[in-house]
């Protein structure tokens, strides 16, 4: 194990059990996390399981810590109703691509049905939650500069 990776697995620790004190600030660290996800040696599986790497963990840590949140804070969903048709529109188009793919049978390529749900499904729905997540959480002016920063520091 590299020096890079032992330091990512204590970042992600760390953003793990804050997640459930403070889940905003977890998913700034997740949000940045997202400009080496896809670096060479950034671990692609925990435990030989697909699928199962640090920012799905921590993804998973912090959509948990955000309904905690919200259910013992009282709030409602104030996501701007054009926002939402939109975003049921994606999950449509998206969902019947992959149907549309699985009917086909055999043109899936070498990865298979399985392969097939968890790159054009699943990591479809997955990259579009944490902008969901932070606009929900973006209540005050101090979240959205957090925000802010922290998708700046992405392109760093």
């Amino acid at each position: 194990m590299s020096i890079r990776v032992a330091i990512l697995y204590l970042f992600t620790s760390f953003i793990l059990f804050y997640a459930f004190k403070d889940w905003f600030v977890s998913l700034c660290g997740l949000i940045f996390l997202m400009s080496i996800i896809e670096y060479e040696d950034m671990p692609k599986n925990l435990l030989d399981i697909q699928g199962l790497n640090p920012w799905n963990v921590l993804f998973l840590a912090i959509c948990l810590a955000w309904l905690v949140s919200r259910r013992r804070q009282g709030l409602t969903w104030d996501m701007p109703r054009n926002v939402n048709m939109l975003l049921l529109l994606y999950l449509g188009v998206i969902l019947v691509g992959v149907l549309r793919a699985l009917s086909s049978g055999g043109n899936m390529g070498w990865r298979g049905v399985s392969g097939l749900i968890n790159d054009q499904l699943i990591n479809s729905i997955k990259w579009v939650l944490p902008g969901i997540l932070l606009f929900d959480g973006c209540r005050t002016r101090r979240q959205v500069l957090m925000a802010l920063v922290c998708i700046l520091a992405m392109q760093l």
